[in-house]
């Protein structure tokens, strides 16, 4: 079996930071969307039974580097020029009240 080589460290730091950059990326063609397996189980991002703090993954996710003067990337991240759509699937052990 082959296994993914761990991350380096400081990964999302600096994938942060690069989001939030003056830095424009390169266009990219447009793919078509398709569906997504939502019926299938993603990985746990805490570990097999360990809680999701939402409220800690969303801070880290929209929060800029210290240097950064509170200014956000003024394009879409992951490379495109149009709107990205994010789905967060969340389930038991989540903070995230019900509903």
């Amino acid at each position: 079996m082959t296994h993914a080589p761990p991350a380096a460290p400081g990964l999302l730091s600096r994938a942060l930071a690069d989001a939030r950059s003056p830095r424009v990326p390169r266009t990219v063609p447009y793919l078509p969307e398709r569906a997504f397996p939502w019926g299938e189980t993603g990985p746990h991002p805490a570990g097999a039974g360990a809680g999701l703090d939402l409220d800690r993954v969303l801070r880290l996710s929209l929060a800029a580097p210290r240097n950064a003067g509170g200014r956000l990337r003024p394009v879409a991240s992951a490379g495109a020029l149009h709107p990205v759509r994010a789905h967060l699937l969340v389930g038991p052990g989540c903070s995230l009240p019900p509903g």
